[in-house]
């Protein structure tokens, strides 16, 4: 279709066509366009032969050393086969014998890598040649300590990482939301740092008010490049990638001074121009869409310019679920103390379970007509059914639909009166809210078993539906046509929530807003 309206859209290994409506204004906000580049050894040798604030790698080695290469995993789609291509000879050639040279996999939290995911992502001539290891977070053994964090928490490292003479990183830079760009120091902290470090440096953006996506010298990467000096990252080869995920720029060198080059690079790239604040945003998380955790970095740019009140849509494959920080966890939906839908977590990425039921129901007894003005039982609440601390959010929408189900957005949802109760434990997000959609935060962490206070108590609908109603005079023929006539009011409630560990930081990623978490994380505050 040759249509100026319609965008092709990825979501994991498909591309979906989207059309916007005529008359709707709208911006298609796609990476500014690069010159192509064909040559990608080329580009990787002229970096390492121009290294940035270091010597070239030649110079760096020397025969009898032992090196570890670290690289990122496969929710990251940095080109590691082209760059090791051109590094390993260069290392060899600098007299380091092949069994002296690693590669570490820097998980951070995630899962190992399989051995069909490292033939993928390294190729298997290199598989064959060199030893390659996934890094282990939550193995105390293969961990040794090499400081303390500015929080307290002890700074331990992968330990063959640690053992080896020199250290390379390899990573692509992007926008990050917590240390304004991805790459250089990041591969080392966290990337191979203990699971408690992990955990510590996703909470640091939540304990900064500044926005922090895109800030070159971002405070909370400060800090990891200065821990890193105690750690020891000797060399950064860094990429930036085009739209198409095809190398446009190389550097290599110092892991300061050769990221910030990158940085501006990427930059160039990633830098895009609004026209105004959007009021619906949607938005591909491809090709870091592995998971619920990764694909939420597609909502760092958008929800920082669309409009209060706006809305955003995320096109995501999250072909591995949830992934290694469960977002959404086990809850039970209860209308008027009885079951209506449940979640039911097992592991990772599986779920043994998930129901959907209907509002609204049985709000009326046996023969009994629905009457405007009354006031009818309406208590929803929430149920942890895991066994995992959770908090837990309600978004209530209202909107009046047709016989064929479609929505009438002429008709006001205000008429539609679900009364919310003071004093509750529930808040509602203002900022969130529109006349059609209400979001609610329980501020109480729900223990396993436990049920939240009811949000809600009764529903009615407005009277004025009865009177709201236009005389149409066609001769001596007098016709009342009633506005509301042949709609059904309609109650929507979606339940999700978040783990209470790290919760700052877990909730800013999974619903794009900044709470305030007590201390023993048992409560939020808006």
């Amino acid at each position: 279709m040759n249509d100026d309206r319609c965008i092709a859209l990825r979501c994991g290994n498909k591309s979906y066509t989207v059309r916007i409506p005529d008359g709707i204004r709208f911006q298609y906000a796609r990476l500014n366009q690069t010159e192509k580049v064909t040559d990608y050894g080329g580009l990787i040798r002229d970096a390492l032969d121009h290294p940035i604030g270091a010597p070239r790698i030649e110079n760096l080695l020397r025969p009898g050393q032992r090196v570890c290469i670290i690289s990122d995993d496969n929710t990251r789609v940095t080109p590691v086969r082209t760059i090791l291509q051109e590094l390993l000879p260069r290392i060899e050639g600098a007299g380091i014998l092949r069994r002296d040279i690693f590669i570490v996999i820097a998980l951070g939290s995630h899962r190992p890598l399989t051995q069909e995911e490292i033939a993928a992502k390294f190729g298997q001539d290199i598989v064959d040649r060199y030893q390659i290891l996934n890094s282990e977070f939550e193995n105390p053994d293969m961990l040794t300590q090499v400081g303390t964090s500015e929080l307290g928490t002890p700074i331990r490292v992968y330990k063959p990482a640690m053992e080896a003479d020199i250290r390379i990183g390899i990573g692509n830079v992007v926008p990050h939301g917590c240390m304004g760009w991805s790459g250089g120091a990041k591969i080392l902290y966290p990337g191979i740092t203990s699971a408690d470090i992990v955990s510590e440096f996703h909470v640091m953006q939540g304990l900064r008010d500044e926005v922090l996506l895109g800030m070159v010298e971002c405070p909370v990467r400060l800090a990891v490049e200065e821990w890193t000096k105690n750690i020891g990252l000797h060399y950064i080869i860094n990429t930036v990638l085009d739209e198409n995920m095809n190398l446009y720029r190389a550097v290599a060198g110092h892991y300061i001074h050769a990221h910030r080059k990158a940085v501006s690079y990427a930059q160039a790239v990633c830098g895009v121009s609004l026209k105004q604040r959007p009021d619906v945003v949607l938005a591909s998380a491809y090709p870091i869409d592995i998971d619920f955790w990764q694909c939420g970095k597609a909502a760092y740019g958008p929800t920082r310019v669309i409009a209060k009140g706006g809305e955003f849509l995320l096109l995501a494959a999250c072909t591995e679920g949830v992934g290694p920080h469960p977002q959404i966890l086990d809850y039970m939906a209860l209308e008027n103390g009885t079951e209506v839908s449940s979640r039911t977590y097992v592991s990772e990425d599986n779920w043994s379970g998930e129901t959907e039921g209907t509002l609204l129901e049985n709000l009326l007894g046996a023969d009994e007509k629905f009457t405007p003005g009354k006031k009818y039982e309406e208590a929803l609440s929430v149920n942890n059914s895991g066994d995992i601390d959770t908090f837990v959010r309600v978004i209530i929408t209202k909107s009046w639909k047709d016989k064929e189900g479609k929505k009438n957005t002429e008709l006001s949802p205000d008429l539609i009166e679900l009364n919310f109760p003071e004093n509750s434990g529930w808040v509602i997000s203002e900022e969130q809210s529109t006349k059609e959609r209400t979001v609610l935060y329980y501020t109480k962490a729900l223990a396993p078993g436990e049920s939240s206070s009811n949000l809600s108590d009764t529903i009615r609908i407005n009277e004025s539906v009865a009177a709201q109603v236009e005389k149409v005079t066609d001769g001596s023929k007098i016709t009342y046509r009633y506005k509301y006539d042949g709609y059904t009011f309609n109650l929507d409630a979606e339940v999700d929530a978040v783990q209470t560990h790290n919760a700052k930081d877990a909730i800013k990623s999974a619903w794009g807003v900044d709470v305030g978490v007590s201390g023993d994380e048992t409560s939020i505050s808006l």
